[in-house]
C-alpha cells in the first residue's frame, strides 16, 4: 500500500491541492480534500513537503485577487461586492490545511531539518504576503473610522433621549454593512500567524541542543534582520491596532474566541468588554478553560475594561 501512495503522480497532488483554492465547490468537497492531503502528508514525507510547497505557492498567487478584493472594499466603504469574501475563504481554506500539516513527532535528525525546512518556507510565504496583510490593516483602518462614528452617534444618541447604560454588557452598534467580508482574510492572518509561532517555539528547542554555527546559519537563512520571524510578535502588533474591530467581532460572536480568535485569548488585556454582560453562559466556559490555562481573567468593576492576564 505505501509503495502505491509513493507512485501518485505529481500532476495528481498537485490538481488536489488546487481544488481548496477552486470557488464555487461545496463544503464537503473542501473538507474532503483537507482530510486526503492530511493522509497522505502522514503516510509520506516527500508528500507532505511537496504539499507544502505547492500550498504555500497557491496562497501566494491567491494573494493578488485578494488584494484587489480589498482594494475594491475600501475604496467603496465595503460595499463595493455583490457577495462575501471569495478570494478570503480561499486564501483561510489554504492556511488552515498547511497549518494541519505537521511534521511528525519523530527525534531523529531528519524530523528536525524538516521542521527547519518548515520553517522557513512559511517565513517566506508570509513576507510573500505582506501586501496582503498592509492591505488588510488599511480595510479594518476604514471599518474603525465607521464604528468609532456609530460609537459617538449611539452615544449622543443616549445623551439626548435622557439614557444612560452602565457597563459594557450595553448593546453595541451594529457592525457596518460588508464588514463580515474582512473576518475571513483576519482569520487567515491569525493561523499564519499561530503557525509561525508553534514553528519558532519548535526552533528554540532545537536551539539548546544546535551548535553556535548552526543557529547563526538558520538565522540567516530566516530573516536578514532577525525580524518578523515570531508569530505571537506579528499578533500583538496587529491586535494592538486593530483591537476595536476584533472585540466588535467578538462581541456579536463570543464563541470566536474558541475558534478562529483564539489568539486573543494569549494578549494580555486586548479584550476591552465585558464577557459575562454578553454571554453569561460562554463566560462560565471561558473562565473554566482559562483556569485550566492557568490564566486569569478580569472582571469589570465599576465600569472599567475586562482584561486577560
Amino acid at each position: 500500500m505505501y509503495d502505491i501512495f509513493m507512485k501518485l503522480p505529481q500532476t495528481d497532488l498537485h490538481n488536489l491541492c488546487s481544488l481548496l483554492g477552486h470557488e464555487g465547490l461545496s463544503d464537503k468537497v473542501y473538507l474532503l480534500t483537507g482530510e486526503v492531503l492530511k493522509k497522505l502528508a502522514s503516510v509520506a514525507s516527500s508528500h507532505r513537503k511537496f504539499f507544502i510547497v505547492e500550498l504555500s505557492d497557491l496562497a501566494h498567487s491567491l494573494s493578488g485577487s485578494a488584494i484587489s478584493e480589498l482594494i475594491t472594499l475600501r475604496n467603496t466603504q465595503m460595499l463595493g461586492l455583490s457577495s462575501g469574501s471569495m478570494a478570503g475563504a480561499a486564501v483561510l481554506r489554504i492556511l488552515q490545511t498547511l497549518s494541519s500539516l505537521t511534521v511528525p513527532d519523530i527525534d531523529d535528525k531528519g524530523a528536525k531539518n524538516d521542521d527547519n525546512e518548515e520553517h522557513v518556507t512559511m517565513w517566506k510565504l508570509n513576507l510573500s504576503l505582506e501586501p496582503l496583510w498592509q492591505e488588510l490593516s488599511e480595510c479594518i483602518s476604514v471599518t474603525e473610522s465607521q464604528l468609532a462614528q456609530g460609537s459617538l452617534s449611539t452615544v449622543m444618541s443616549n445623551a439626548n433621549t435622557g439614557e444612560h447604560v452602565q457597563g459594557a454588557g450595553a448593546s453595541s452598534p451594529p457592525l457596518p454593512p460588508g464588514t463580515q467580508r474582512l473576518l475571513p482574510f483576519i482569520e487567515a492572518f491569525l493561523v499564519l500567524c499561530e503557525k509561525l509561532q508553534a514553528s519558532n517555539s519548535i526552533l528554540q528547542q532545537d536551539d539548546a541542543y544546535a551548535t553556535a554555527s548552526e543557529v547563526n546559519e538558520l538565522s540567516g537563512s530566516l530573516s536578514p534582520s532577525g525580524a518578523g520571524v515570531d508569530g505571537a510578535v506579528t499578533f500583538s502588533r496587529f491586535a494592538e491596532k486593530h483591537r476595536r474591530l476584533l472585540n466588535a467581532f467578538v462581541r456579536q460572536n463570543p464563541g470566536l474566541l474558541e475558534k478562529s480568535l483564539s489568539m486573543m485569548l494569549k494578549a494580555p488585556r486586548l479584550i476591552d468588554f465585558d464577557i459575562e454582560a454578553v454571554d453569561p453562559d460562554y463566560y462560565k466556559n471561558l473562565k473554566w478553560l482559562l483556569e485550566w490555562l492557568d490564566l486569569k481573567i478580569n472582571t469589570r468593576i465599576d465600569g472599567y475594561t475586562v482584561g486577560l492576564m
